[in-house]
């Protein structure tokens, strides 16, 4: 029996890719097609839900590396490139299964990588082609050859461009949507429509980190100016989710005088129900917003944690989930047509003047993000793979110059440094 190994370790920040995985997971072994194998931290969100199913775990160990061999593909991220020789051996046709979820994910293995994240994509095109120039052409080739082979696959349109931008290559993309799990019945829209009078909940879901939440900043400030000057609407926020920058939420949407209410993080049936009961409106971004939009809640993108340069000063911000195009799940104006983008004001009319938003947004998520759907296109996506091993050993991708360690050098004190004066 052909072998599944999937890799993406994480102990500390659950989001959407480990639910996602988890879900995966489940799906492979109840499907029984493949024997299935995780290599992940012993007390991982993934080995914790996992409990009780039929699978094989390999506790993430340098000391004891993992043989992977023909009858093996790997499952991973493609930011987790660089780091596979640390914890695992191969022969040279074992297949690669690579899903670029974020923007930045497959730039991860550029040694500036959490640089070019702060600067931003355009810039870091230009300083990387200065500073690690032979690594972007070792990248750009198993880029190119991981689309060729069926090995290279995209969440969106918007991480396709990053790279393509990136790498200053054309390539035709390899797309495989983020699924969403529909639970119960599909029954038609039975939410009463609703009037401009009265109390609304918006929700909003996502890791409650710095970057993760420079949309729901917006989002508050949004409110507040709204309420201002329209005063038959009572909006409260309503947050899922959790993180280090919590309190700063709080303490903002005080000081805006936004009615909010902060419940930490939900799954599961806890999520659905919350989100059924309550939930007007949301405002969300990645896999959250198919959270919100498979329960029939209208579901609105904001930009996302990566902003492109010529977005940073635009007022139409948002734009509603069925609108979308190439699978992106943020809204991002630079790659939308511009009738499509809306300021705040205008997503609260649409909502209180179109009666259908209910059916639109789930009818959107049903024939683009079915998860049956999906994992069908994944399983024909695997017998056509074509990704081995050696394609990263024959483009050097494990080989570092004397100018890449200088820099790997620089950084590492750096952050021995930082973390001395942290003490």
């Amino acid at each position: 029996m052909k072998k599944l190994v999937f890799f993406f370790p994480q102990i500390d920040k659950v989001g959407g890719v480990q639910v996602l995985f988890y879900r995966l997971i489940k799906k492979f072994i109840e499907a029984g097609n493949y024997e299935i194998i995780v290599v992940d931290y012993l007390d991982s969100y993934l080995l914790k839900r996992l409990q009780g199913l039929n699978f094989h775990h390999f506790p993430l160990d340098e000391e004891r590396k993992i043989r992977l061999n023909k009858d093996h593909t790997l499952f991973t991220s493609p930011g987790k490139i660089s780091s596979l020789l640390s914890f695992f051996t191969f022969s040279h046709n074992a297949r690669l299964f690579l899903w670029e979820f974020g923007p930045y994910s497959f730039i991860e293995n550029q040694i500036l990588t959490s640089y070019y994240r702060y600067i931003g994509i355009e810039k870091a095109t230009r300083i990387s082609d200065m500073m690690e120039k032979k690594r972007k052409i070792k990248l750009a080739r198993i880029l190119l050859a991981g689309s060729r082979f069926s090995g290279i696959f995209f969440m969106c349109g918007k991480n396709y461009y990053y790279n393509k931008l990136f790498y200053r290559i054309e390539f035709e993309p390899n797309y495989l949507q983020i699924p969403v799990e529909f639970s119960g019945p599909l029954l038609p829209c039975t939410k009463k429509p609703k009037d401009e009078t009265g109390h609304f909940n918006l929700f909003f879901m996502s890791r409650l980190e710095l970057q993760k939440s420079q949309p729901l900043y917006r989002l508050i400030k949004n409110m507040s100016d709204f309420q201002k000057f329209q005063k038959k609407s009572r909006l409260k926020l309503i947050v899922i989710g959790d993180g280090p920058e919590k309190e700063n939420l709080i303490k903002y949407s005080n000081e805006l005088e936004v009615e909010s209410n902060f419940l930490g993080r939900l799954e599961g049936e806890q999520l659905d129900q919350i989100i059924t009961e309550k939930a007007d409106l949301s405002f969300s971004m990645g896999t959250a917003a198919l959270e919100f939009a498979k329960l029939r809640v209208p579901s609105v993108l904001t930009e996302g944690a990566m902003i492109l340069k010529g977005d940073l000063k635009t007022e139409k911000t948002y734009k509603w989930l069925f609108d979308s195009n190439d699978y992106n799940l943020s809204s991002e104006p630079s790659l939308s047509s511009p009738e499509k983008m809306k300021k705040f004001e205008e997503i609260l009319d649409e909502f209180f003047q179109i009666k259908d938003l209910s059916d639109k947004t789930f009818q959107y998520v049903l024939e683009k993000h079915n998860f049956d759907s999906v994992f069908s296109k994944i399983n024909e996506q695997l017998l056509n793979n074509r990704l081995q091993f050696n394609v990263l050993i024959q483009n050097g991708i494990f080989d570092f110059s004397f100018k890449d360690n200088l820099l790997k050098g620089y950084l590492n004190l750096k952050r021995f440094v930082k973390k001395k004066d942290y003490h």
